[in-house]
């Protein structure tokens, strides 16, 4: 099982109600600088290493690469503009859109 804990250093979320009217915590860009944790192998880690600065990956079910990880690790606070910029829903829509009408010659 792959498992990701999000360390909340500054939480702000707010209630959304989606479609199928089930609650859902909206989260604010502001939690754009929490830090992640994530015991992960394979693509979600390679993924989370490329993309996600100020984060710690370790090797799953494996708490003693988390220890030395954590303890190796230098905590930083910043926005992750540049993560939210390409994997906004908005970008990857308009990217999408942009695929489509590509292919169709539009």
């Amino acid at each position: 099982p792959v498992r990701v804990y999000e360390l909340n250093t500054s939480a702000v979320s707010s209630p959304a109600v989606m479609s199928d009217g089930k609650a859902r915590k909206k989260t604010n860009t502001q939690n754009s600088r929490n830090m992640i944790i994530a015991g992960v192998a394979g693509f979600a880690s390679s993924f989370i290493i490329e993309h996600l600065p100020n984060s710690i990956v370790f090797e799953p079910n494996n708490p003693e690469d988390l220890i030395l990880k954590l303890k190796e690790h230098n905590y930083k606070l910043f926005h992750r503009q540049e993560f939210i910029d390409n994997f906004s829903r908005d970008a990857i829509n308009r990217k999408m859109a942009e695929s489509i009408r590509a292919y169709a010659k539009l």
